[in-house]
């Protein structure tokens, strides 16, 4: 089973947060088999907060070179808590679903997913349809005045769309695996953590955050003896 973790960015103003989580992210990578990739620009789009739409087009990427197996996605401030997770075995029971999501808790919809870490069985036909249908709706989006904004506006974006597609087909909702945040995408989880920008809006100190909290990743992985 090929696995691809990606993460992407928006240049150089973000890339420091990727560079932190990287080094967790690839060693989990590195001692699970699985590959890694990131990009650091735009893939479609004008100014730097457009990079969220980025993982649409390197999911669509990742299916036009005909890759059926797991695709992770995390957000350039997301990284790899225990390098030790058994992220085979984990994906194996979970086969028959489409992806794996995390609820934002911010509401108690079903729909309200936060996608900072999100993953995708690529061989899954509910999980093709999904990333066709996010890339339609963002190309749709290209001329509204909100898209066009220098600023990223409020409730919009990829998050977004996302949310939009699981309220209009529930049946999708229903072919995904949803996680707890206790074992992903919060900044408490036992395998990956999210260091939200809602929890230190202050950048700088988000990336000095960042840092000392994967660096302690590291240097606890070292003095257990790695892998």
């Amino acid at each position: 089973m090929k696995i691809v973790l990606f993460q992407s960015c928006d240049g150089p103003g973000f890339s420091t947060v990727l560079d932190a989580t990287a080094r967790a992210n690839e060693e989990f990578c590195r001692r699970h088999d699985v590959d890694y990739r990131s990009f650091m620009g735009l893939k479609r789009g004008l100014w730097p907060w457009h990079a969220c739409f980025n993982r649409l087009y390197m999911l669509k990427e990742l299916i036009d070179e005909g890759h059926k197996g797991w695709a992770l996605h995390l957000d350039g401030d997301a990284y790899v808590y225990d390098l030790n997770f058994p992220i085979k075995d984990y994906l194996g029971r979970i086969a028959h679903n489409a992806g794996v999501a995390v609820l934002s808790g911010a509401t108690n919809a079903y729909w309200d997913v936060n996608d900072g870490v999100l993953f995708f069985n690529l061989g899954h036909p509910t999980a093709i349809a999904m990333v066709n249908e996010w890339i339609n709706r963002h190309e749709k989006i290209f001329s509204d005045p909100q898209f066009l904004s220098r600023q990223w506006p409020a409730d919009f974006g990829d998050q977004r769309q996302m949310q939009l597609m699981l309220q209009e087909h529930r049946e999708w909702y229903d072919d995904l695996h949803i996680e707890s945040q206790s074992v992903m995408n919060s900044m408490h989880a036992s395998f990956i953590r999210h260091h939200l920008r809602a929890m230190t809006p202050d950048f700088s100190k988000r990336v000095e955050s960042i840092r000392r909290e994967v660096e302690e990743v590291m240097e606890k992985d070292r003095l257990l003896g790695g892998a």
